[in-house]
This record gives C-alpha cells, structure tokens and sequence, in this order.
C-alpha cells in the first residue's frame, strides 16, 4: 500500500521534472526570439544606411527626402502634401 505522503513526494518530484523541461524550452525559445529580434536589428541597420547614402544631398528625389525625413522623425503632415504635389 503507497501511502498519501509517498505519493505527494512522487507528484512533487513529477512536477519538477515537468518544470524544469518547461524552464529550458523557454530558455530555448528566448534565444530563439533573441537571435531574431538581432537579425531584424542587423537588417534593419543596413536598409537604414543603404536609405540614407541613396538620399544624401540636392539631388535626391522628393520622395527620397521624405523616407530620409520620416526616418530622421522630423516628418509632417504639411511636408507629405507638399512632397506629394
């Protein structure tokens, strides 16, 4: 005959097995979304460069100079109409 407190033990050592697998797949997981979010860093870092060489100086189209200054987040409502007429 198992008795209550055995028993307690054995779901008290089940449930820490349960969650320490639970612990390392969240582990797992936030490295995952990490890797992620640095990739998404990384690519957004050279759109960003690649935008900015491409819409430096007199030259640049309106519409280059508005992404440059949407990006820079001194753009208006009033500069959108004007860039678009």
């Amino acid at each position: 005959m198992v008795s209550y407190s055995s028993g307690c033990r054995q779901r008290s050592a089940q449930n820490s097995l349960k969650y320490q697998r639970f612990t390392k797949e969240i582990i797992v997981i936030e490295i995952a979304l990490n890797r992620v979010a640095n990739a998404a860093g990384t690519a957004y870092s050279r759109w960003l460069e690649d935008v900015l060489a491409r819409t430096a100086g007199p030259t640049a189209s309106s519409y280059a100079q508005g992404i440059q200054a949407l990006i820079k987040g001194d753009f208006r409502v009033d500069d959108a109409v004007s860039l678009a007429a």
